[in-house]
């Protein structure tokens, strides 16, 4: 799963300053030295810009699956603020996180964002590296 994780932290960094001074954050991330090195600025920029939060224990645990809303929270949180939103009608929108539900209201409002034929989200779902692709395209 480095990979996902990886790639959006290479990809947000680059839509930023990518300087040293990123670095200093990583102290908070406990498992910093598993990242891969390829990663690890990414991952130190995305960080500091609050963009990834880690784990309750303050781990980057990057070889864990990244869920639709974890990943609908990461990308949202690349976005301005202002965005109109939209009250979510997928059946399962009482299963969404709290702390994703602004961002998915925001990106579904945008066309970014849907759900299922079924009517669901599925927030718990793994995230496909396809669904996160077409988001990206999506947004870009």
């Amino acid at each position: 799963m480095y990979a996902l994780l990886g790639a959006f932290a290479s990809v947000a960094a680059q839509l930023g300053d990518l300087s040293a001074s990123y670095i200093k954050r990583v102290c908070e991330i406990k498992d910093f030295g598993s990242i891969p090195t390829n990663y690890q600025m990414p991952v130190a920029y995305c960080y500091a810009k609050g963009l990834l939060t880690g784990d309750e224990n303050s781990n980057f645990n990057g070889s864990a699956t990244t869920t639709r809303a974890q990943a609908a929270a990461m990308i949202g949180r690349t976005q301005e603020k202002g965005y109109a939103i939209v009250d979510l009608t997928f059946s399962d929108t009482a299963s969404i996180p709290a702390y994703a539900t602004y961002y998915i209201q925001t990106m579904v409002a945008q066309g970014v964002l849907s759900g299922y034929a079924d009517g669901t989200f599925k927030p718990q779902a793994n995230i496909t590296r396809g669904q996160m692709a077409k988001i990206l395209y999506t947004l870009m």
